[in-house]
């Protein structure tokens, strides 16, 4: 027998001998099945890295300049973010820090320092962890041949793919913190399997940014 939908909107249960009739609310109209919904979150990936001490340059392997660094590095691509209503793009990502350890000694790490993603896949050696990874176009480039218009890394970014640039900053107890938004022209797949690298200082031989920690991004 099918019971229609007065019938099946109350639920008959025994209480001390007598039916006692409870009903059921019915769905409203406008509720959508999560299976059914595309939620903003929906469209937004994540990667974490921990962070650890890495060589400082590429002639010194094994060199640490704050062996004591610890930290996590969480980088989340949302197809819906926008840098600006004149930046409209599906390859925007947030990356946030939090690390310890940025002191040597007495000596705290000066600040601020930058923090990239880094093309390479793996944080074993100096060229493992390879240059900063981001779309290449064509654009302006500055004394030393590298691009400044489609690298949000670089390090005195002032442009829209990196509106409040790519730096993490040290407190005086040598707790390093981020939180930017950033376009590297490219999104969350063709980011899987790199690194993220900290900066901290210049190196006086090629004036390259020295290396303090690294980590491999893996999905969460």
């Amino acid at each position: 027998m099918k019971l229609s939908r007065a019938a099946v909107s109350s639920l008959l249960l025994v209480s001390s001998g007598s039916l006692v009739a409870h009903p059921v609310e019915e769905e409203s109209s406008s509720t959508i099945h999560p299976h059914l919904r595309m939620a903003k979150s929906d469209k937004k990936k994540c990667f974490e890295a921990r962070m650890a001490p890495t060589n400082a340059t590429k002639s010194n392997d094994g060199i640490f300049y704050y062996p004591s660094i610890k930290g996590r590095v969480k980088i989340c691509f949302d197809e819906t973010l926008q840098l600006s209503q004149s930046h409209p793009t599906t390859t925007a990502g947030v990356l946030t820090l939090t690390a310890q350890g940025l002191i040597n000694g007495t000596i705290k790490a000066p600040s601020p320092g930058g923090i990239h993603i880094h093309k390479g896949p793996n944080c074993t050696t100096f060229a493992n962890q390879g240059g900063h990874f981001f779309n290449n176009c064509t654009g302006n480039t500055d004394a030393t041949g590298r691009l400044k218009d489609c690298d949000p890394w670089y390090n005195n970014v002032d442009s829209i793919i990196a509106p409040t640039g790519t730096k993490f900053t040290v407190d005086k107890k040598g707790k390093g913190v981020a939180n930017f938004k950033f376009d590297q022209g490219y999104g969350y797949d063709q980011t899987v399997g790199k690194v993220v690298v900290m900066h901290l200082g210049i190196n006086a031989t090629d004036y390259s940014p020295i290396r303090i920690a690294c980590g491999e991004l893996v999905p969460i």
